[in-house]
């Protein structure tokens, strides 16, 4: 936990308190200073920079949302004592005492009664309140501290020139601390309507912050896994974008985009140029009849990572495989077929060896670089998917990952059979909302980029225009 430093409170305010000192926000808590610094901030609000508007996507403006509870000001008792916040030992910040806990529970449990307590120098043990276990928020946080006291005696949230965005998610990870749901849904509605104005759709710099220091269930994660979700579109920088966030935040942005369908499905195209092939059976050189070389194998093995693969054990299943189907035209590999009768339990493991068994044999046909024996195993796993009726899974993926190069026409093929098949299970185990947790980040960027492929404008709604509720927090009928 970090400390904000030293916080001293009592009914006789310092002199020189009175003055706006070295940035703070106001010392007397005048209403003039709080009325200016509101106007010039909202000036700076209405006018996005060049740096905000850079991500604008080619769609109109949604509409302003209006709120239907905002809070009144909490009237202010003059006798109250005023307690200081002094986050970097020389700036400083006051603000009420009761304004502090009207909101924050927080405050309101920190600030309960008790024995009055020394904090520093000659401060008067009457009146005085200790403040040493501050919520880390970001310290030292003037900025922050300056405008969440500006919102508890105006309700307005101020704007900086610059970075407004990841300003307000800073207030937001403040509110979240103190336990503020006002103030928190005063952000939220800063931010959405900002997003709005500026149609800004890309976080990158916000979404780790929020991730490190937000709960699993905070709304404001939620908001940009939906901005995220409902806006992504296909652009040559956005595997970069997509590397750079958070596993925890790709994996319910997938799951939030596959919710949202796109074209018809239909079959999957992926089938590459079919040319000459070579059947490598033997170590052979030349012409019939062959000249046959006779080599030991740790020397042909030290540095070849084709021939420390060709001699493994599996290769003489896969060799056999890849004969009888030279010779049939069919991959000996059975196919599970469905029955409504069988748990998914069963359903999941007994079709996850299919694919399981199709993905090493995968490999194998991009290693002797046969692309006719490798659209073969796409075809196949493409019949796997509608004779069980049951997607591959995470142990699929983990062996065709290890075993391929990014691009490869299997990784898109499983891209493509999760993000246009893909739905929001949770609570089916086995289920899409699991087995996500089991894929990689590789995967997961693969698989946003096929869903991103897929879906159609015209059913891509903003879930904030929606339901505005579900990113605001329960507010106690006194907040209102």
């Amino acid at each position: 936990m970090s400390s904000w430093g030293n916080i001293a409170g009592g009914k006789k305010v310092n002199k020189n308190a009175k003055k706006k000192q070295n940035g703070s926000l106001f010392g007397n808590m005048g209403t003039d200073a709080v009325q200016s610094s509101q106007i010039k901030d909202s000036e700076k609000q209405d006018n996005p920079t060049e740096k905000e508007t850079k991500s604008f996507p080619k769609k109109p403006l949604k509409p302003k949302i209006n709120r239907t509870h905002i809070p009144a000001p909490v009237p202010i008792n003059t006798s109250d004592p005023i307690i200081r916040f002094t986050p970097n030992n020389q700036d400083f910040v006051s603000a009420h005492r009761g304004l502090l806990t009207s909101g924050s529970d927080y405050f309101a449990g920190f600030f309960r009664p008790g024995p009055s307590k020394y904090i520093y120098g000659t401060a008067l043990a009457e009146n005085v309140v200790s403040f040493v276990n501050c919520p880390d928020t970001l310290t030292p946080a003037m900025d922050v501290l300056q405008a969440y006291t500006q919102y508890l005696y105006m309700q307005v949230i101020p704007m900086p020139a610059e970075d407004k965005f990841t300003f307000l998610a800073r207030l937001y990870i403040f509110g979240e601390a103190v336990v503020h749901a006002t103030f928190c849904n005063a952000v939220m509605d800063t931010f959405i309507d900002l997003h709005v104005k500026t149609q800004k759709t890309s976080f990158d710099d916000v979404v780790p912050l929020v991730w490190e220091r937000t709960p699993e269930a905070s709304p404001m994660r939620k908001l940009l896994v939906d901005v995220y979700a409902h806006n992504l579109e296909e652009d040559p920088g956005l595997v970069d974008v997509l590397e750079a966030l958070p596993k925890g935040f790709l994996v319910r942005a997938m799951m939030a985009m596959a919710g949202v369908k796109g074209k018809e499905q239909g079959c999957w195209e992926y089938l590459e140029g079919e040319g000459p092939c070579d059947t490598l059976v033997q170590l052979a050189v030349g012409p019939d009849p062959p000249t046959i070389m006779n080599i030991h194998l740790g020397v042909i093995t030290k540095s070849s990572g084709f021939f420390k693969s060709a001699f493994k054990p599996e290769w003489a299943s896969q060799l056999k495989l890849y004969v009888s189907w030279r010779y049939t035209g069919d991959i000996a590999i059975p196919l599970y077929q469905h029955d409504d009768s069988t748990s998914n339990v069963i359903r999941a493991t007994e079709a996850e060896k299919v694919y399981v068994a199709l993905a090493h044999t995968y490999i194998f046909s991009e290693r002797i670089v046969d692309n006719a024996y490798t659209n073969a195993i796409l075809e196949r796993i493409i019949a796997a998917e509608k004779a069980g009726k049951w997607n591959p899974g995470p142990e699929f993926a983990k062996v065709l990952y290890a075993g391929t190069l990014p691009g490869c026409s299997a990784r898109r093929l499983f891209a493509d059979m999760i993000g246009w098949l893909a739905w929001d299970d949770v609570g089916q185990v086995p289920g899409w909302a699991t087995w996500v947790e089991g894929y990689n980040k590789e995967m997961l960027v693969d698989i946003m980029k096929s869903v991103i492929q897929s879906r159609k404008e015209s059913l891509r709604p903003n879930p904030w225009d929606m339901n505005l509720g579900a990113y605001l927090e329960e507010e106690d009928v006194g907040d209102r």
